[in-house]
């Protein structure tokens, strides 16, 4: 299956497939828009205009109310058994592997910058992610009042910090493109 990742121009497709089928061959080509937004009358304009699309993959639209509010996220995989991963199309580039961001305070108290990172390359300032996982179990967390005291606590250390990207992340992502 092809999985055309373009939602500017969801008729493109028509210019794509003679390439695909040359590479793929036709039993293998199967064309679904990589569109976040889809619904009846979406897919209705695309089948009426004559986009050559085998199928469509409709997720929030069919599970969500229109009247009521949800969070519109995308899972992106940075790393799969072991090894790093990235995506690296245009405007959507990640950064790959496990990532550590670390806060730095300034010396008024106040958040100064963050620094993003590869897992284990320590930096100064407090580390932010904390496992909430193992094994499939949930972790302790802490009570509802000491998540409250700390949220209130940073909301008076904003404004809002300076993210940095530290030569281990950038290296790892330089290796992962080297991989192809």
């Amino acid at each position: 299956m092809v999985r055309l990742d373009d939602d500017r121009d969801p008729l493109r497709p028509r210019r794509v497939p003679h390439r695909l089928r040359d590479l793929v061959g036709e039993p293998f080509l199967h064309l679904e828009p990589s569109r976040e937004d889809l619904d009846e009358a979406s897919v209705a304009r695309l089948v009426a205009a004559g986009a050559p699309i085998d199928s469509f993959g409709i997720g929030t639209s069919l599970t969500t109310s229109a009247d009521a509010p949800y969070l519109d996220a995308v899972y992106k995989l940075e790393e799969y058994a072991g090894v790093a991963r990235r995506k690296r199309s245009t405007g959507k580039a990640t950064w790959p592997g496990c990532k550590q961001v670390w806060r730095r305070l300034g010396a008024d108290g106040r958040f100064a910058q963050d620094v993003i990172t590869v897992e284990g390359d320590a930096q100064a300032g407090a580390p932010l992610v904390a496992p909430v996982m193992r094994a499939g179990r949930r972790l302790a967390q802490p009570a509802l009042a000491e998540s409250r005291a700390r949220c209130l606590a940073d909301l008076a250390r904003l404004p809002a910090p300076q993210v940095q990207i530290a030569p281990a992340l950038r290296r790892l992502a330089e290796d992962v493109d080297r991989r192809g």
